[in-house]
C-alpha cells in the first residue's frame, strides 16, 4: 500500500507540480514552499526533513530567485 501512495505522489509531482507557470521547481523546493505556506519556520522545516536550517534558507533563496522575488 505504501508503495502505491509513493508512486502516486511521484506521479503528481512529475505531472503537475514540477513546472508551475513555466518555472521549473525541484521536489524539495515544492516541499519547502508547502511548509512555508502552512506557517512553518525554517527551523521546523529543517527538523522535519533532517537538514540544517541554513539548507532550508538556501532552498528559499533559490525559490525566490526563480520567482524573481526580493522578499518573502
Amino acid at each position: 500500500m505504501k508503495k502505491n501512495k509513493a508512486s502516486l505522489l511521484d506521479e503528481i509531482y512529475s505531472q503537475h507540480l514540477q513546472v508551475i507557470n513555466g518555472i521549473k521547481l525541484t521536489r524539495r523546493e515544492i516541499d519547502i514552499i508547502a511548509f512555508f505556506v502552512c506557517g512553518r519556520s525554517a527551523k521546523k522545516i529543517a527538523g522535519f526533513f533532517s537538514i540544517s536550517p541554513k539548507t532550508v534558507e538556501n532552498h528559499v533563496h533559490n525559490i525566490m530567485v526563480k520567482l524573481g522575488c526580493n522578499s518573502r
